[in-house]
């Protein structure tokens, strides 16, 4: 009995390791996105909190000389807030960009897998029909042989 033996097997395995690459840049991509996101939190978060502190120098007596040096931390932040979110505008670009590349190696993948799938398929229907025309043969000859 011949072993099933698919023609494509090496190019499976190339496309494979393809769309392992592309998973992994895309979790890259992915990675550094949620990074700069958090950053954006963080610095969303600290601004609050310069809020929170010019509001306890009100209620305690107000200050200028704090008032001033917060406000000025408060557009620092505001400021690395907003290269922030161009950045976070980047990434977010950067993550469809590799995530569409991925679809493509996966669409790939898949198409050859379903080819290997219909070869398997018609291999066995090969096989099976070998089997009818053996069997066939075998009741035939003995049929011959009772017959005389």
């Amino acid at each position: 009995m011949k072993k099933f033996k698919f023609r494509l097997d090496a190019v499976l395995k190339y496309k494979k390791i393809l769309k392992d690459k592309q998973l992994a840049q895309y979790n890259k991509a992915l990675g550094a996105y949620k990074d700069v996101e958090n950053k954006i939190n963080d610095l969303e978060q600290q601004q609050e909190n310069v809020y929170s502190s010019m509001v306890q120098n009100a209620q305690d007596g107000f200050s200028l000389i704090q008032h001033q040096g917060k406000e000025i931390v408060n557009q620092k932040l505001h400021h690395e807030m907003n290269v922030e979110k161009v950045r976070l505008a980047k990434r977010k670009k950067l993550v469809q960009v590799e995530q569409k590349k991925l679809v493509g190696y996966a669409k790939d993948e898949k198409g050859i897998e379903i080819l290997k799938e219909n070869a398997l398929e018609e291999y066995k229907q090969e096989l099976l029909a070998e089997e009818i025309k053996e069997i066939d043969d075998i009741v035939s000859t003995r049929f011959r042989v009772n017959d005389n």
